[in-house]
């Protein structure tokens, strides 16, 4: 009687274990790579290099380029200021320049400034390409002399080159302030596509339109 009850106390202790549900440890989710970089303030994730002076011809390249080494380019203008804020922008500067050597190499700047120089090369050959085209130049000087046609009027035309999805293919867009409906604003008045391959323009788009 006694061994019968022994095996039945046994058994219902085995029930009573398996029915018993073990416990998973929690389990810790590491953090989206979104989640830590939004974490990271902007001036380390994109730091900014600030310079003082008159705007040169290369600043847009230099934007573009910055923007591709994931800092930015900031060109605050004029050549005298305060030492208060000469200090505060020399240790700012120092900082992005300790973060981008991290990132970069020592030479990043080195490599910055050549990928500039490049990309600025590239866009004078393309905006001279299409200064050279007979269409886009007749097309100028007739509505440079003509102030009535579309309701405005060029004036000192400027030249951006752009990039495409094809390395060989650039857009030169030529801007100028004109007047439309009596109001003085920028117009896009000519888009030139530029095969660099051929040094030939393959397209112009030369619908006028306001930019905003």
């Amino acid at each position: 009687m006694i061994k019968t009850l022994i095996i039945i106390f046994g058994l219902l202790l085995t029930i009573c274990s398996c029915n018993v549900k073990s416990e998973k440890p929690t389990e810790i989710k590491k953090p989206s790579k979104l989640a830590v970089a939004k974490s990271i303030p902007q001036e380390i994730s994109i730091p900014s290099l600030l310079v003082f002076g008159l705007p040169n011809p290369e600043d847009e390249e230099r934007y573009i380029v910055a923007g591709l080494y994931h800092f930015r380019y900031r060109i605050m203008g004029g050549c005298i200021i305060p030492d208060s804020l000469h200090n505060s922008i020399e240790i700012n500067n120092k900082i992005t320049d300790s973060i981008l050597n991290a990132r970069l190499g020592k030479n990043w700047n080195l490599k910055f400034e050549n990928s500039v120089d490049s990309l600025y090369s590239i866009d004078t050959i393309s905006i001279n390409i299409a200064r050279k085209n007979s269409y886009v130049s007749h097309y100028l000087k007739q509505e440079m002399n003509n102030k009535k046609n579309w309701c405005y009027y060029p004036n000192d035309p400027t030249y951006s080159s752009h990039q495409t999805f094809d390395k060989n293919i650039r857009v030169i867009t030529i801007e100028s302030f004109g007047r439309v409906n009596k109001i003085n604003c920028m117009i896009s008045y000519l888009r030139a596509t530029v095969n660099l391959n051929t040094k030939k323009v393959v397209n112009i788009d030369k619908t006028p339109y306001i930019i905003h």
